[in-house]
């Protein structure tokens, strides 16, 4: 039987400004009780859920840094959440989320005293703390569905909050791992002129990027996306079936289109294909998109990170036997052992190796726990700036490649810089013409970005100062109706 409960039952469980919104004597509003996933609008659980990783696994400067960044774009600097007054300063919201973490482990979720506010299309209204720890600890959450209109935070509201690119990046990966049913569509270069109409097919995207690619990345991005096809051949020769696939999706200077939708199971994902293939009229050069949450998330893990698009432009993965050998006894090891791409990091040697700069002699790795005995070498981090646990976490400072986490190559440039020991000095010359490719990553903001901000700080100041006037309240109205609410 589907529990519901009258407006009155509401007062005291939901937050205020919402419970003034809903419509005296209505009917009952039904009660739903399970774990929340995230929806595209609600893009702030993916900067949420990274913290919640890091409070569970070992708290890292990037994690920290992060979450303080899309509170700040949240509340446009004031580190204050409307409606409470007591919450206000970073300091307290990190306290606050620690102790709802804590308390939910511990207690579960108690819809006497709290409830989730939903919207009409079942999207939060706001808990978005409480609904991060219950996805992060797989516990249920007891929601209400109000009716009311949806919010929009989703990756495009950041942005213009001018959070760094990077960072929307790893928010937007670490939503592709918690959503079950998330698909990732790339549009290849070759496929021109109807994106919007393809978005308009494929619905709200959780997220989107223009990644830049040349036919050497293409060439790496093709044998990861389709890696099961027998007419790729053998990879001890760099999958020469790819060539023709290469060449007939990468005709064309435009950039590849990284997609990332919600697509659940009754959407039939072959025929959204063909659909969209119809739109460009040249068949499955056009697009790609994935069957499965684990080609998602392996995707996702490559173009949704500056180390690994670097990877795919300048690493060459297939060329040394021992490379290939090392990766498959990794990918054993690792089931074996049930162990996971969190829990350590493959360093220098075969990280030479995936780049094509020489054969790699072991397999050397770091972690932030004792790892089972045999195949690796599990060594310190007296040369690292950084522990273990900051650079698994901080996709600054790695990669992820066939289920592996790779140690980031301008990371194991500044390790061999500081130790200079046996051959560093000639694996630092290999180095660096790939590394003066391209700049270390930026998670500074530029001055547009900046500017936007401020501009967006100016807009609220002047709106609260208005509805503090006469004029305030008929313009607000004004408002509403010209947008039709």
């Amino acid at each position: 039987m589907t529990e519901t409960a009258n407006k009155a039952a509401l007062q005291g469980r939901i937050d205020n400004f919402l419970y003034r919104q809903l419509s005296e004597g209505s009917a009952p509003y039904t009660l739903r009780n399970d774990v929340p996933v995230p929806t595209w609008n609600r893009f702030d659980l993916g900067f949420k859920l990274i913290y919640l990783d890091a409070l569970q696994s070992g708290m890292t400067d990037f994690a920290d840094r992060l979450y303080t960044a899309h509170i700040n774009a949240f509340s446009l600097g004031d580190m204050a959440e409307p409606g409470n007054e007591k919450k206000v300063g970073i300091e307290r919201f990190k306290s606050d989320f620690t102790a709802m973490l804590d308390d939910l482990r511990e207690n579960g979720f108690d819809p006497n005293q709290s409830l989730a506010p939903l919207a009409r299309d079942g999207s939060l209204l706001n808990a978005g703390h409480r609904a991060a720890c219950a996805v992060a600890l797989g516990i249920p959450l007891t929601g209400v569905e109000t009716g009311l209109e949806p919010k929009c935070f989703d990756h495009l509201f950041f942005a213009k909050r001018a959070m760094a690119e990077d960072d929307l990046d790893a928010a937007a990966l670490r939503l592709v791992d918690a959503m079950p049913d998330v698909a990732v569509a790339l549009l290849w270069p070759a496929a021109r002129g109807q994106d919007k109409q393809v978005e308009k097919l494929l619905g709200p995207l959780v997220y989107q990027k223009s990644v830049p690619l040349s036919l050497h990345g293409g060439h790496t991005l093709l044998a990861t996306a389709y890696k099961d096809e027998p007419w790729l051949g053998d990879p001890a020769e760099n999958y020469p079936g790819i060539t023709s696939k290469l060449t007939a999706c990468f005709n064309g200077s435009d950039a590849l289109r990284v997609l990332v939708v919600d697509l659940p199971p009754n959407v039939d994902r072959i025929a959204l294909k063909d659909q969209i293939r119809d739109l460009y009229g040249i068949g499955k050069s056009s697009v790609h998109i994935t069957d499965t949450h684990a080609e998602a998330v392996e995707i996702s893990q490559l173009l949704l990170n500056r180390n690994g698009r670097h990877f795919l432009e300048y690493g060459a993965p297939m060329r040394f036997r021992e490379t290939r050998n090392n990766i498959a006894d990794l990918q054993k090891y690792m089931t074996q052992n049930l162990l996971s791409s969190r829990d350590f990091a493959v360093d220098t040697g075969m990280v030479m190796g995936l780049y094509g700069l020489r054969p790699p002699s072991d397999i050397d790795v770091i972690s932030g726990m004792d790892l089972p005995e045999g195949l690796i070498e599990q060594h310190g981090s007296q040369y690292r700036s950084v522990g273990p646990r900051e650079v698994l976490n901080d996709p600054a400072r790695h990669f992820i490649f066939m289920g592996v986490t790779f140690v980031s190559l301008r990371d194991v440039a500044a390790l061999k810089q500081k130790r200079l020991a046996g051959r560093d000095r000639e694996d630092l010359l290999l180095i660096e013409p790939l590394l003066s490719q391209t700049g270390p990553a930026k998670n500074g903001k530029s001055i547009s970005l900046r500017l936007r901000f401020l501009l967006l700080r100016l807009r609220r100041a002047l709106i609260r100062f208005l509805l503090q006037t006469t004029i305030g309240l008929p313009l607000r109205r004004l408002y509403r109706r010209a947008r039709g609410k």
